[in-house]
């Protein structure tokens, strides 16, 4: 029974760490996710000015990394409209956004949520294979448990209900 609880014990400690782990990545992701969302954002901003002081926008598209016609979609667009667009697309479906630039923006969001749910989906995909790997190591610890009992001549009805094995596994051991 100790060793059993100790063995509980390092598989919970084990679980916590992996947990911790994975929670770590997940920020980290998460964080790069902001990072470069402010950084377009900031490019945004940087190619507004650029534009105000009559830069030319294939300059502009090299120094901010925007493409050309993101810089003439922000050329040609009013920043009060482009905001009243951005809140409007947040309750719209794809098909009803208008214009380039949003239109690679929301492509960005579905390829992010996207990212997000193959993360989840991986990390649920791992605990399924954890639990599995668990259940499988408990079985043969059973098995090995059950094998060690019937050397000692212990009856095969107390050997199931010490280690969970059927009857017709022990017989077959």
């Amino acid at each position: 029974a100790y060793d059993y609880e100790l063995h509980q014990r390092e598989l919970a400690r084990i679980e916590k760490e992996e947990a911790l782990e994975e929670a770590k990545k997940q920020s980290e992701i998460e964080k790069e996710e902001a990072i470069e969302d402010a950084n377009r954002q900031k490019s945004v901003e940087i190619a507004r000015n650029m534009l105000k002081k009559n830069f030319d926008n294939n300059l502009i598209s090299q120094i901010t990394g925007l493409t050309i016609k993101e810089v003439d979609y922000i050329a040609n667009s009013n920043e009060e409209l482009e905001e009243i667009g951005k809140q409007y697309k947040k309750y719209v479906n794809e098909e009803d956004v208008i214009g380039a630039y949003d239109y690679e923006l929301h492509q960005r969001e579905l390829a992010r949520i996207e990212k997000e749910e193959a993360v989840a989906e991986a990390i649920k995909q791992s605990e399924i294979e954890k639990e599995e790997a668990i259940e499988d190591a408990n079985r043969q610890k059973s098995v090995e448990i059950a094998k060690n009992l019937l050397n000692l001549g212990i009856e095969i009805d107390k050997i199931s209900k010490a280690t969970g094995l059927s009857i017709e596994e022990i017989e077959k051991l």
